[in-house]
């Protein structure tokens, strides 16, 4: 039996529904979204958001590995699964799905290809073409002659052309967007005829570049409402986690009395602190130390002294209401007096794609169907397991 700590993260079902109206919406009906959920949902649950999504008639979701789409099928997500990455040793197991395949190179090209042949097996791919982010995809010389032997193959079935953008949400760097836009495009005008699903917007590009979602965008964090990218259409994407710890302990301190490792925090007078029960090993990163903030009873208190592995202290000496042992505490959240994920990881210079997928899997995941605007407590948790998913 898995162990599992006091800290819960809350996904607002509602919210995540609605973020994905607000995207069909923008892309119109001739638009389609596949849903990025790898690394376990960036870390919020793979399997959590595809529940969600499903019911929403999404056309695509797409995960990093094959064990992930693997694990989404075995729950009974019927979707259709873009794998992105795959080995030479896995053909055979894919040869038994019906997942579609990215290909980004010749060597999984022919991997595949003579897999299928073997086993008499068509699989539907998608080629991935490099236009400048320098990561996974043929290059611009190299890529029509790949989807040409995907289109001349009798076992490979051509169903998508894309690209990724490697500098979206950044206006400084709007130019080189552009450029990659345009190589993109001078690639699809020769392809006869096109595949289905054209695709080359990520969540900042679906904001930023309208002219750039073809039939399909792939959206991950932004459904997660956590896109830092300016939104000049106001799609007015919404965050839908709250993650909820508890207080162990409450006790007063003396003046100059230190509080945590190294002694970094030292009273100045009589101060109350709190210990909270969540640490490092939950994903709550030590470079928070001192710098954080948490909410109880709505009001923000600062981190005093080191994060430490299971717990990390609050100053709560200018508490207006009384604060005991068992009472919640937002760590980040999206009501008013809560830190946001994006404030967390400015702190540490980092970004809210990091802090998610950090979060361990001793944090519960609790999927919420009640409406986004009510503040949803523990107490409420535990009296309302029907308002769970």
């Amino acid at each position: 039996m898995p162990v599992k700590a006091p800290t819960r993260l809350y996904i607002y079902a509602s919210k995540y529904l609605e973020n994905f109206r607000r995207v069909r919406s923008a892309i119109g009906k001739h638009g389609a979204v596949m849903a990025v959920i790898k690394s376990n949902g960036y870390g919020v649950g793979a399997l959590h958001l595809a529940r969600i999504l499903s019911k929403a008639e999404i056309e695509h979701f797409a995960v990093a590995y094959l064990n992930e789409a693997l694990l989404l099928r075995s729950q009974g997500i019927s979707t259709a699964i873009l794998v992105q990455n795959f080995f030479e040793h896995e053909v055979n197991t894919i040869l038994t799905t019906d997942f579609s395949i990215q290909i980004s190179c010749f060597e999984q090209l022919h991997w595949l290809e003579t897999g299928s042949s073997q086993k008499n097996h068509v699989v539907a791919v998608h080629v991935k073409i490099d236009t400048g982010m320098g990561r996974a995809g043929f290059l611009p010389n190299s890529a029509l002659k790949a989807i040409q032997i995907v289109q001349k193959s009798s076992f490979l079935r051509l169903e998508g052309i894309m690209t990724h953008f490697a500098a979206a949400d950044d206006p400084e760097e709007d130019e080189f967007t552009q450029q990659q836009v345009a190589t993109f495009d001078s690639i699809l005008q020769k392809v006869k005829p096109l595949p289905q699903w054209i695709h080359a917007s990520n969540s900042a590009g679906v904001l930023r570049f309208p002219s750039a979602r073809y039939t399909m965008v792939r959206m991950g964090i932004g459904l997660l409402g956590y896109s830092n990218a300016p939104d000049p259409e106001k799609l007015a994407l919404e965050p839908i986690l709250r993650l909820v710890s508890k207080v162990i302990s409450v006790k007063n301190i003396k003046d100059q009395q230190t509080v945590g490792y190294g002694r970094t925090y030292k009273a100045n007078g009589v101060r109350k602190i709190a210990m909270i029960a969540i640490g490092y090993n939950d994903g709550y990163s030590r470079l928070l130390s001192e710098k954080a903030k948490m909410s109880i009873h709505g009001q923000t208190f600062p981190v005093a002294g080191r994060v430490c592995m299971d717990v990390t202290m609050l100053d709560v000496t200018d508490a207006k209401k009384d604060i005991q042992a068992g009472d919640d505490v937002v760590v980040f959240g999206f009501y008013q007096n809560e830190t946001r994920l994006e404030e967390l990881a400015q702190l540490i210079n980092s970004i809210p794609y990091e802090l998610l997928t950090r979060l361990s899997n001793r944090i519960d995941r609790n999927v919420l169907k009640i409406p986004a605007h009510k503040n949803f407590s523990s107490a409420d948790y535990i009296k309302s397991g029907s308002e769970l998913l």
